[in-house]
């Protein structure tokens, strides 16, 4: 780019997340009155962010002023070099310099770093009743909702919302008769949470597998026991009032009749992550039966990509080049502990990010970036991205 603005001053500050945690605010200044602004989530302890920002203050930010404002690969480069520092911290740092960049031009933050690209938005994957493995304890580590079938930003939040308000007092419910163990297998065992769910949808006025579809984090890896090699249920355990386990093979057709019984669409973390042979026939299982056409094992078409290991936007931006160019899709997962900051809704316009995965439409943080994605429709029309599963 022609235009030359030299950075004048970087200024990072610890600020809190969602969570009540260590979060980092950035910002970027240039010329008189250019000011960017960003915060990311913390992922480290609060030594390690003030020992970042120190650092950051100390050293890093005498190499970045001076720098063109608009030279953002060159700056993002630089950061990613010093990976001493926290992510967070270069993270918010790259977005700060990136939105005084869009600033001063006058144009929105997608618009800057896509150009006339950036024209649709990402499709959307919607936690169900946020803190729900506590709530109802559920061994799988996240449900979620793929409301595929609505065809708009908008119309997808607004159902998202009445289904996961019905949801959450089913589970107050079901909790509510809790005490005794219950013997139902059905009931016991997180398939009882799907027929939940699914229940949820119809009361709201959707259809399950036409409009609405599930996505499921088995979240395998903190079920699985190494030594004996067996997945442990402990929640179903306590509510069946005895031991629950399963094999891989058992694992596995677990999970097959789930996707057979329940529009699941994609299956995320579904074995141990080095269980690569599991793996590979639990796709097989799905590949070739014929009610399972559009269901996916995450990894084989579709890439999760997490906000928490990245370090710049311009890292983002390669990775979502390399990923897009082995063929797959892309979801950009959301954070587990957030701020009010949207600019990875912008980034996912940007790039071309096919999918989010975001919270519950009733979380504060998570409203800000639904938000955002409304405006944006407004600008862009209804064209959503690649529907990944």
């Amino acid at each position: 780019m022609d235009i030359c603005l030299p950075i004048r001053d970087i200024y990072v500050r610890k600020i809190l997340d969602s969570g009540g945690s260590p979060a980092v605010e950035a910002e970027v200044l240039a010329g008189e009155d250019i000011v960017g602004t960003a915060s990311v989530a913390g992922q480290k302890g609060e030594q390690e962010i003030e020992a970042g920002i120190e650092q950051m203050h100390s050293q890093i930010a005498e190499e970045l002023i001076g720098k063109n404002l608009f030279e953002q690969e060159e700056i993002d480069h630089l950061l990613e070099k010093r990976k001493e520092i926290p992510q967070e911290v270069s993270l918010a740092v790259s977005i700060a310099t990136a939105r005084a960049a869009a600033g001063k031009l006058k144009l929105s933050l997608y618009r800057y770093l896509g150009g006339t690209h950036a024209l649709k938005l990402p499709a959307l994957l919607i936690l169900a009743a946020d803190g729900i493995a506590e709530e109802t304890e559920m061994d799988f580590r996240e449900l979620m909702l793929v409301p595929k079938g609505i065809s708009s930003v908008q119309g997808q939040i607004r159902a998202a919302g009445e289904i996961d308000s019905l949801f959450r007092k089913a589970l107050k419910k079901r909790n509510g008769r809790e005490g005794e163990p219950d013997r139902k297998k059905q009931d016991a065992a997180d398939g009882g949470v799907l027929k939940l769910l699914e229940k949820a949808v119809e009361e709201a006025g959707y259809q399950c597998g036409k409009e609405i579809f599930f996505a499921v984090n088995a979240g395998a890896g903190r079920l699985y026991e190494k030594q004996s090699g067996v997945y442990r249920f402990p929640a179903e355990s306590r509510r069946c009032g005895q031991r629950v386990e399963r094999s891989r093979e058992e694992l596995i057709e677990y999970l097959t009749r789930l996707t057979g019984e329940y529009p699941i669409s994609l299956l995320e973390d579904p074995l141990y992550r080095e269980d690569r042979e599991g793996i590979q026939e639990l796709e097989k299982k799905l590949e070739y039966r014929e009610d399972c056409e559009k269901k996916t094992v995450l990894g084989r078409r579709s890439v999760m990509i997490d906000p928490g290991e990245i370090y710049t936007l311009t890292e983002l931006s390669e990775r979502v080049r390399e990923v897009t160019e082995q063929g797959k899709g892309i979801i950009l997962c959301r954070q587990r502990k957030e701020t009010e900051d949207a600019a990875l809704v912008d980034a996912a316009v940007a790039f071309g990010i096919g999918q989010m995965k975001l919270g519950s439409p009733g979380c504060l943080e998570a409203a800000v970036k639904y938000n955002r994605l409304l405006k944006l429709e407004e600008k862009l029309g209804k064209s959503l991205g690649t529907d990944c599963p």
